[in-house]
């Protein structure tokens, strides 16, 4: 990394994109969805938490206002990432995912968040990378 490109990610990591959409993050490790919630919190995003996909549905289905990001975890206990966000998305067309995942390649690479290219987040990752993945996300049109 040369000088200016240095500079360039230290000003993001300093100057996070900021935004104040809805997101239902699911995450089963507690202390992983506290940090995430922390983070998107602080940047002006409405955050509504998950311990579990069943969790998740239950909250979908009482909720006010549309979800406009699903952050998951790719392995839950209950349900796959994938298969929660078939469900929700045959809810709500055009709702934007962010998976995450502590696994490798090799461990999820033949499930279908690979197969769609998805985008996801390998655990662990910086707050400004978060930030930045899903303002991106935010930014990008829908396809459905």
């Amino acid at each position: 990394m040369d000088g200016a490109d240095q500079k360039v990610s230290e000003e993001k990591e300093a100057n996070p994109p900021h935004g104040s959409e809805t997101i239902l993050v699911v995450e089963d490790e507690t202390a992983v969805r506290e940090m995430i919630q922390r983070v998107l919190h602080s940047l002006g995003y409405r955050v509504v938490c998950a311990g579990s996909a069943e969790e998740a549905l239950d909250l979908f289905r009482r909720s006010d206002r549309p979800f406009d990001l699903l952050l998951t975890d790719v392995v839950m206990p209950d349900q796959s990432g994938w298969d929660l966000y078939t469900r929700l998305a045959s809810k709500t067309p055009g709702l934007k995912a962010l998976f995450i995942t502590g696994y490798s390649d090799r461990a999820v690479g033949e499930g279908e968040i690979f197969e769609q290219g998805m985008p996801f987040l390998r655990k662990p990752f910086r707050a400004s990378e978060l930030a930045l993945c899903v303002r991106q996300l935010m930014d990008k049109e829908t396809i459905n």
